[in-house]
């Protein structure tokens, strides 16, 4: 008892510090008034369609497993009738009387292999439900993530945009003090013009984009989501334990809830299979009868009388015309379908995290690249445009230096979006995509505004290589 004691507030402590974290995560969003990926699933693990239907034919697949093992139980029946007679006989007066009968009936299934393997089969389709329920779940979540990085790269689209148009037309300032001077000629004002006019479209599209992707988020949540999305934290480095693909196939082998669905299905046909050979096998039951009764022989009337009857049942199928033969083969038709849709199924598990696992690693790669570009075309920029205040480039090269900068710093973004969902493809079908995993990418995000300026520091992702 003491021992238990000492464990008390241990136990306490932790409880407390657990809920203060999940409390500070939920907060962390309300306070900033950002949306992040882990609380938008929250929510859409609550109100979503999708997951509401999977959830309601899990619950009702689990009643019919109920109700097949009722089959298995004592069944108890109660009878009762009043009636009035009147009896006339031959040579003898007739009689008016009051009839009545109480039955009390049990019977217990004893042999019964169809009853039996009825109630497994449901016991499977049952267990097939939960993991469907928890594929769509993994499937919803990776749906979420790629509609939220889908916003991120449309706002991202918008504000390098504008970025850029501010970039080119601080050029075109520069371009008019020149040509006033009579240092430039009419046709770089008009080519700086012209791409000015082409950036004013393209954020008309780029607004619209969002709007766009900002609905298909909205549909997903089941509510209207206006409020900002938290970003890549471009100052801290994203480290994620990659491995190998056999150590993920295996994993996935063991934890798909997909492949696992798919096995309980399989599973369940094949005990469809031993129900419907039960039907060449006798069944024996037990049944106990209890009657009161003052009625004979077609409503007779005899002196009241107590009747107890126990009985053991014995049924052996002879011929029902051959449909029990037929239901068997039918179902084994639906075995062999069930066998292919598993080995298909496992096939496309591992080529999913294969690929997954290939674009992780290379996405780390694409990322240190385009940082790399980006840096690149930075410094080319700043060059371009000394250069032209030197009258040594035009107005074309400089227009395409920041044409090259920027959408290096879309690639560079993209890059970062496109190893997001490569980890997020990957936990999906190795069935590990759960509020554990969000909560970790969660934490590669930040409510920061200034996340979106890209820094040109040393800063890259990095992996860690463990078997």
């Amino acid at each position: 008892m003491s021992y238990k004691l000492k464990l008390l507030p241990i136990i306490l402590v932790g409880w407390m510090t657990a809920a203060s974290s999940a409390v500070n995560i939920d907060n962390r969003d309300v306070l900033s008034g950002y949306s992040s990926l882990l609380s938008l699933f929250r929510e859409v693990s609550i109100e979503a369609p999708r997951l509401q239907a999977i959830r309601a034919r899990t619950s009702s697949a689990q009643e019919k497993q109920s109700e097949a093992f009722g089959a298995l139980l004592p069944q108890i029946s109660a009878q009762g009738s009043y009636n009035k007679n009147r009896q006339h006989a031959e040579n003898f007066p007739s009689q008016a009387y009051d009839g009545q009968s109480y039955i009390l009936s049990l019977n217990q299934v004893i042999y019964n292999r169809s009853t039996w393997q009825n109630y497994q089969k449901y016991k499977l389709l049952a267990r097939q439900k939960i993991f469907e329920a928890q594929d769509a779940e993994s499937e919803i979540a990776a749906d979420l993530a790629e509609r939220y990085f889908k916003a991120l790269a449309s706002e991202d689209q918008l504000a390098l945009v504008q970025a850029e148009w501010r970039a080119t037309n601080k050029n075109y300032d520069r371009v008019k003090a020149l040509y006033s001077r009579q240092l430039a000629t009419i046709t770089d004002r008009l080519e700086i013009e012209a791409r000015l006019d082409t950036l004013v479209a393209a954020e008309i599209d780029a607004k619209n984009q969002i709007k766009v992707t900002r609905e298909n988020l909205s549909e997903l949540v089941g509510r209207s989501v206006l409020e900002p999305l938290e970003r890549i934290n471009q100052k801290d480095p994203f480290i994620f334990d990659l491995r190998s693909i056999s150590y993920w196939a295996d994993k996935a082998m063991v934890s798909s809830p997909a492949l696992a669905a798919k096995q309980k299905a399989q599973e369940s046909v094949e005990a469809a299979i031993r129900e419907a050979q039960g039907g060449h096998l006798p069944t024996v039951s037990l049944s106990l009868n209890a009657q009161n009764t003052n009625l004979g022989y077609q409503n007779t009337q005899s002196p009241k009388t107590d009747t107890l009857y126990a009985g053991v049942n014995v049924q052996i199928p002879i011929f029902s015309g051959g449909s029990t033969s037929a239901r068997v083969r039918g179902l084994m038709d639906e075995l062999d379908a069930s066998e292919y849709e598993t080995d298909e199924i496992r096939k496309r598990i591992k080529k999913e995290v294969s690929t997954a696992v290939l674009n992780a690693d290379s996405g780390l790669g694409k990322i240190k690249a385009t940082r790399q570009a980006l840096y690149s075309s930075h410094k080319a920029r700043l060059a371009t445009e000394k250069s032209f205040e030197y009258q040594t480039k035009n107005t074309v090269d400089v227009l395409d230096s920041i044409r090259e900068e920027y959408s290096a710093r879309r690639d560079y973004l993209q890059a970062q979006y496109n190893y997001f969902m490569s980890i997020v493809t990957l936990y999906r079908w190795s069935g590990r995509l759960s509020d554990a995993e969000l909560s970790q990418l969660s934490a590669w995000l930040t409510a920061d505004e200034r996340s979106l300026n890209v820094e040109l520091d040393d800063r890259v992702p990095t992996r860690t290589d463990s078997e």
